[in-house]
């Protein structure tokens, strides 16, 4: 089975400490029937969010064949050195053994769209078809049916909330009166 296997490594780690961590991970992968096809260092970037301290790490790619059996083992072992802040292993559908280097596709000059433009045929009127200037588009009325029995009944119901108001009102009118009556004595 062929796996590829990600790692960062932390921030704080200098070239020598990349360099033995790095014969570290392929160790483990060597002990455990692994294989290591392509090895890719992606370099120091910046992290999406921190990890502890860590704001930037450096990325490595590796392309491996491993025992299925042995994999978990690998990446248990990998988890455990401590300068790893992030590890991902996953299947690969391809064989790295089967892969050829792709080249560059070939770049060709391409007419820009108004010189394309220039250069169209006028279309010739189709039989049968007709022109047309504007679309019509369809009336719709918008209606809104309500039972009247509610229509009645929110009538009814307002009517009694102003009614309501109405009194309230006249009492507070006889309460300022009576306040204005005693601040006068």
């Amino acid at each position: 089975m062929h796996y590829s296997l990600d790692y960062v490594i932390t921030e704080f780690a200098d070239e020598k400490a990349i360099q033995k961590i790095n014969e570290q991970v392929e160790k483990i992968i060597a002990e455990n029937g692994g294989k290591i096809f392509d090895k890719r260092e992606i370099g120091r970037k910046k992290l999406a969010y921190a990890i502890g301290k860590n704001e930037f790490g450096t990325y490595y790619n590796l392309t491996i064949s491993a025992p299925l059996e042995n994999i978990n083992k690998i990446q248990t072992e990998i988890k455990n050195i401590e300068e790893l802040i992030r590890t991902l292993i996953f299947k690969i559908k391809y064989s790295p053994e089967s892969t050829k280097k792709i080249e560059p596709a070939k770049t060709e000059k391409v007419e820009s769209l108004d010189s394309a433009r220039d250069k169209e045929k006028p279309v010739e009127k189709a039989e049968g078809i007709e022109k047309v200037d504007e679309v019509k588009k369809p009336k719709i009325k918008k209606v809104i049916k309500k039972p009247k029995k509610i229509v009645k009944q929110k009538a009814e119901k307002s009517k009694e909330i102003i009614s309501k108001i109405e009194e309230d009102k006249d009492a507070m009118k006889k309460l300022n009166e009576q306040l204005e009556e005693i601040l006068k004595e």
